[in-house]
């Protein structure tokens, strides 16, 4: 008899240890689906603050810039592709991208050092952020950089604004 009751206890067990097993099966399923729903949820409000950032920075009348710890474009609003017409530029050396050198210097020096510069350019006609569309001969820019504040130990970020002060000039 205490053989027979031996037996049924490890069937029991057993038993309760499959129907376990199925529930732990059944609970990571669920988990992993809730992890992808949340891992969807969280991809979509991204996508949708980098519109609304887009649409922001979009809206500036200044050419907007976003540059890594490389001097490499990260973001150009429309503005900025607008004022450097065909020429493509998110991921290319800001230095690439801007004919004249004086422009790039004092991003290049703000991304190196972190300090805010300000800057005002006067450039001939062939050096143009414009390039062989420009037509009115000198033109004045000013050039304002400064690094963002990082949320974490993430690469900074630096911003840049080149403004046209040529009616001013």
């Amino acid at each position: 008899m205490t053989t027979e009751i031996a037996i049924v206890a490890a069937v029991s067990s057993l038993s309760a240890l499959t129907i376990l097993a199925f529930r732990l099966r059944g609970s990571r399923a669920k988990s992993r689906a809730d992890a992808e729903a949340w891992k969807s949820r969280l991809e979509h409000d991204l996508q949708q603050a980098r519109e609304e950032r887009n649409r922001l920075l979009d809206a500036l009348g200044d050419a907007f810039l976003l540059l890594d710890s490389r001097s490499h474009i990260l973001f150009a609003n429309s503005a900025a592709r607008e004022l450097f017409g065909s020429r493509e530029l998110v991921d290319r050396p800001v230095s690439e991208t801007l004919l004249d050198p004086r422009l790039a210097k004092a991003l290049l020096r703000c991304v190196e050092t972190g300090e805010s510069v300000q800057s005002r350019v006067v450039l001939p006609q062939q050096t143009s952020p414009r390039g062989d569309q420009e037509n009115r001969g000198t033109n004045a820019w000013v050039i304002e950089a400064a690094r963002l504040p990082s949320p974490s130990e993430g690469e900074p970020i630096t911003r840049v604004i080149l403004r046209d002060v040529t009616a001013e000039h």
